[in-house]
């Protein structure tokens, strides 16, 4: 993650949401649908030819995340966490069907 966008994350999580006055603790105030539809336009507008190619989704984004989170050092339990999962084995069996893809 570029420093520039860690920056705007930052803004985003602890001054736009705050001033929204959420009621829950999700990272994004909208329909799954709508995040699916601004990821789509967000790879037709990139500049680089291989990211548009590739098949990309809220799901597949979500474990490439844990994914780079692992082999950056994050423990299996910590990324288990991150990604809300209950059990352990709902998270290895992920990186299993991930890996193989």
């Amino acid at each position: 993650m570029s420093a520039g966008v860690y920056k705007e994350l930052q803004d985003y999580v602890y001054n736009y949401r705050h001033k929204l006055k959420l009621k829950h603790n999700h990272l994004f105030d909208c329909h799954k649908a709508v995040l699916g539809n601004k990821l789509k336009y967000l790879q037709s507008v990139c500049d680089d030819e291989s990211i548009k190619a590739k098949r990309l989704s809220l799901h597949i984004l979500r474990h490439s995340i844990a994914t780079h989170l692992l082999q950056n050092g994050m423990s299996i339990e910590n990324i288990a966490l991150f990604l809300g999962h209950s059990c352990l084995d709902t998270t290895q069996r992920n990186f299993l069907y991930f890996c193989a893809l």
